[in-house]
């Protein structure tokens, strides 16, 4: 278990900075022995893989024009009250994908 320490440290003034980088080197260490830096990696992964595909699926819904043009016609009926938001991207994801 990783207790944290509370440092002082100042680099203008070259005190405690190379205590702070022992204790990052033992945290990074003690990490590695025990799972949680590929645990942390592992969900990091995850993460920016669905961050990736969110991106690349807006920007798809921004830059094709028939999207638009889709889309457009789905907001219009989202404001006239005509389906829900839900029902709105439901929608949209059966004519995207």
């Amino acid at each position: 278990d990783w207790k944290v320490p509370v440092l002082l440290a100042s680099a203008q003034e070259g005190n405690g900075v190379k205590e702070v980088w022992e204790t990052i080197c033992e945290f990074r260490a003690k990490m590695a022995e025990n799972g949680g830096l590929r645990e942390k990696r592992r969900r990091q992964g995850k993460y920016w893989t669905e961050k990736f595909l969110r991106d690349m699926v807006a920007r798809r819904l921004e830059e094709d024009e028939g999207i638009k043009e889709r889309k457009e016609r789905i907001d219009r009926a989202l404001e006239d009250g005509t389906i829900t938001p839900r029902m709105a991207a439901e929608r949209l994801m059966e004519e995207v994908f």
